[in-house]
């Protein structure tokens, strides 16, 4: 699985957008590592897992917190009201960083919408402090670590 286990928390990032969130969680594909063989220079076949670099379409859920960017809301709207068609799409990074606030890994997601959004505990009092989740689907995802 990489170094995911060095990942303390998240950002989502796209356009001059950029939102600390609660959790993300990433479909199984897109954390494994590849296997490749080389052989070495005495002729040994030798395994050698690297990072994955590139994965097909998928979805990730995004957990927000409660503080929330007014862009990513926005685009949020947006996106769930044209399902995927021309214009909901953007280009996301989704960032890990370490405890010290330094980035481990990046997951470029490619042509991403919002599929879905949930509200949990949200009343007709207001709008709750739980944190809203939302589903992104994207076409192509790309996975890098520093």
């Amino acid at each position: 699985m990489g170094d995911m286990g060095q990942v303390e928390s998240f950002g989502v990032e796209f356009d001059d957008v950029v939102e600390a969130v609660h959790s993300v969680t990433f479909p199984q594909t897109l954390l494994d590592d590849d296997e490749m063989r080389v052989v070495s220079a005495t002729g040994d076949v030798l395994g050698r897992r690297q990072p994955a670099e590139s994965r097909g379409s998928g979805d990730v859920t995004v957990t927000r917190g409660v503080h929330r960017s007014e862009g990513f809301s926005e685009w949020i709207a947006a996106s769930l009201g044209k399902r995927g068609a021309e214009g909901s799409c953007r280009d996301i990074t989704l960032v890990g960083y370490d405890a010290t606030g330094r980035p481990v890994a990046r997951y470029h997601l490619k042509n991403a919408w919002v599929s879905h959004l949930a509200v949990p505990g949200a009343d007709a009092g207001g709008e709750s402090q739980e944190g809203s989740v939302v589903t992104l689907t994207y076409e192509e995802a790309t996975v890098r670590r520093p």
